[in-house]
């Protein structure tokens, strides 16, 4: 069997179990009470179950395993690991709820293990054609930390809608595995069938979240997820080379742009950060009226954009490839943009509206 065989067989098998495990998963979360009720902060109207991700995680874990064996690769087990104590501990925070502090405390620990494991203290940027940087070994590490740990957190924050987060994981796990072997031209490297176990493990997760979901993914999915792809990006430079960190990341600039800006915009607010809210750009756009299919595949749409440019960068030269990571940022910001201009007019025609009905009534 061929390299990009396997790559397929991985994806596939990995999302069929996943799909066919998460309707006897839901009927036992909805009989032992582990739902999630609607309250003013959310975006969906009736109650359902939460916990999905537990069945991702398990896969992705038997399925590391596997590799672990079969490619000689001690990485894929210490990430098996990580991910299973990030899930157990989301699992805590997900039935009886984790203080912010402990829950920062052990997704900075999971960062810190998970980048000596992946060896990111070799942290090297380069964008090809002469420019390059690298940072001394310690800052090279402790950037590595803060991008784990920031990821982790951003995806959490960003598996809001349906469908939403697990097409984004399955979209972006898939292009790094796509991008590492059409770079290096080998398929068959660990970093490589990892991704595509991710992308399947997602993708088997999507039929039960859109564009009805029947089951959300949860902490317990999405911590981990976030964690594993950020993982990845590090990882797949690290045994292919470095230059692909760049556009590895730029996968993942949707999540991380709409976190900070919103962080920012809070922070500037004088808004208590840490407080669960839904002033995300995507959680605006639906506030404005629209559905959340609608919203999920606009990212998702614009995410395939993204891709498509981050394989052009594979085949151009430095100057190239910094126009097409402004391409990149610019294209969200202007999303962003848009999202922010439907969510005003709509808040303007909602104030109209209650000033009007005063007026009658008065």
């Amino acid at each position: 069997m061929n390299e990009l065989m396997v790559c397929l067989v991985v994806t596939l098998l990995s999302g069929l179990v996943v799909f066919l495990a998460e309707g006897p998963l839901r009927k036992l979360l909805l009989r032992s009470g582990i739902v999630d009720h609607p309250n003013k902060r959310s975006s969906h109207e009736v109650p359902t179950a939460r916990g999905g991700g537990v069945v991702i995680l398990a896969v992705i874990g038997s399925g590391s395993m596997w590799l672990g064996w079969h490619m000689e690769s001690q990485v894929t087990y210490y990430l098996a690991l990580l991910s299973l104590l990030l899930t157990l501990v989301s699992w805590v925070d997900d039935v009886k709820g984790l203080s912010a502090k402990l829950r920062l405390g052990c997704h900075v620990a999971a960062g810190v293990c998970g980048a000596l494991a992946i060896g990111a203290a070799s942290l090297q940027m380069d964008f090809g054609g002469g420019l390059s940087w690298q940072p001394p070994a310690m800052l090279g590490f402790s950037l590595a930390v803060f991008y784990l740990v920031g990821f982790t957190n951003a995806f959490n924050f960003m598996d809001g809608i349906d469908g939403l987060a697990a097409g984004q994981a399955a979209l972006t796990a898939a292009s790094a595995g796509l991008l590492s072997g059409l770079a290096t031209h080998s398929w068959g490297e660990a970093p490589v069938l990892f991704s595509f176990l991710v992308a399947g493990s997602c993708a088997g997760f999507i039929p039960h979240n859109f564009p009805q979901a029947r089951i959300f993914m949860g902490d317990v999915g999405s911590v981990p997820v976030g964690f594993l792809l950020a993982c990845l990006s590090i990882w797949t430079a690290q045994q292919s080379q470095w230059w692909l960190l760049i556009p590895l990341v730029m996968l993942q600039a949707n999540f991380i742009l709409d976190t900070f800006l919103t962080f920012v915009r809070r922070v500037v607010r004088g808004e208590r950060w840490n407080e669960a809210h839904h002033e995300h750009f995507y959680q605006r756009l639906v506030r404005a009226g629209m559905s959340h299919t609608v919203v999920t595949l606009w990212e998702i749409g614009l995410q395939t954009v993204v891709v498509l440019l981050m394989i052009a960068y594979l085949h151009v030269g430095a100057e190239a490839r910094v126009g097409l990571i402004g391409s990149v940022i610019v294209l969200w910001l202007a999303f962003f943009c848009y999202c922010e201009f439907q969510f005003r007019r709509f808040s303007r025609g909602e104030i109209g509206n209650a000033c009007e009905k005063l007026r009658r009534e008065a």
